[in-house]
């Protein structure tokens, strides 16, 4: 009995000599576990962090190995994958969504030499994605130009799609506000129609048009329609103005003459003989009016000139007869 109480005794002194040195595992830590889940259509991941810490003193435990992993409703242990904790204790772990449904997240350290093993859960839940939206008809419609003056044609051009894919051989109807345009047009095998509005020649066109294009819905596509509009701009004109539009020039505004080797017509009108020479052209026609102008001047002078000097001899005569001058011509 004595050596029983002795042996107690070592064992009771070597226990608390390995917990003074730090041989056997004092107080575990516990982990924090915070899920974060992300649901999308496109690649969702689902992320778990948190950290490890000493429960009484809130100490980080660095550098330690966590292993993660997952529990569904059926109980189903589902491996996640492990991480360790940085230099603050914490932790954080992403990895592609699972499907939809509830699962226990389970985040576990095996311990070490002084803390003992530990471990912490909490719930991640996964909803269901929303469904992808259904895929609707588009019609792209556009004007060529978009500005037109009346009387001109504009080119009428669209892309008919179901999603990112093109719908072939397909009616789209078109309407204008203004103008003529076929009603109804077929898409190639890429979708894509075209037409041609035409605009009057009115004196009273509007300042824009409206062109619509619509494709009916059917059983495997949905209707479609789009506005494409259009700007109508009068002509520029081609007329001279009137003189009542513009303002008379003043004799500033005037250009200057120019000088004129051609003698200047003469005023009085030409004789019949004169007249007769206009058949001659250019400037010959000129030259003969003028020479004959100077040469019926002339003529009149030298007729002037003889009726002078046939007068004073009618008058010396008279004298002479009446004893007037009967020693004119005489020597004395």
């Amino acid at each position: 009995m004595r050596r029983l109480a002795v042996a107690v005794g070592t064992i009771a002194v070597m226990v608390f000599s390995l917990t003074a040195l730090g041989l056997v595992p004092a107080q575990a830590a516990l982990i924090a576990v915070t899920p974060a889940v992300y649901v999308n259509t496109d690649g969702t991941n689902v992320t778990i962090s948190g950290s490890l810490t000493v429960t009484s003193t809130g100490q980080p435990v660095p550098g330690s190995t966590l292993t993660l992993s997952l529990a569904n409703a059926q109980g189903q242990n589902i491996p996640v994958g492990q991480t360790s904790t940085k230099a603050d204790g914490s932790y954080s772990y992403s990895f592609p969504q699972p499907a939809a449904g509830t699962y226990v997240v389970t985040v576990k350290w095996s311990g070490d030499m002084q803390y003992a093993p530990s471990s912490g859960t909490n719930t991640l839940i996964v909803t269901a994605a929303p469904p992808a939206p259904p895929a609707t008809s588009k019609i792209t419609l556009s004007l060529d130009p978009t500005e037109t003056t009346p009387g001109s044609v504009v080119t009428v051009s669209g892309t008919l799609t179901y999603g990112n894919s093109p719908i072939g051989t397909a009616g789209v109807m078109l309407s204008s506000t203004y103008g003529s345009i076929d009603s109804m047009v077929a898409t190639d095998a890429q979708g894509n129609f075209t037409d041609s509005v035409a605009i009057p020649e009115d004196a009273g066109f509007p300042s824009s048009y409206t062109v619509t294009a619509t494709f009916a819905a059917d059983g495997s596509y949905t209707q479609a329609t789009a506005t494409a509009t259009g700007n109508i701009v009068a002509a520029p004109t081609t007329d001279q103005p009137t003189p009542s539009d513009t303002a008379s020039p003043t004799e500033s505004d005037l250009p200057a003459p120019e000088a004129s080797t051609e003698a200047p017509a003469p005023s009085a009108q030409p004789s019949s003989a004169a007249s007769g020479l206009t058949g001659v052209a250019g400037p010959a026609a000129e030259i003969v009016i003028v020479v004959f102008f100077a040469v019926a001047l002339l003529a009149a002078a030298v007729l002037i000139i003889l009726g002078i000097i046939s007068h004073n001899r009618k008058k010396l005569a008279t004298d002479e007869r009446r004893g007037f001058g009967t020693d004119f011509g005489k020597e004395h």
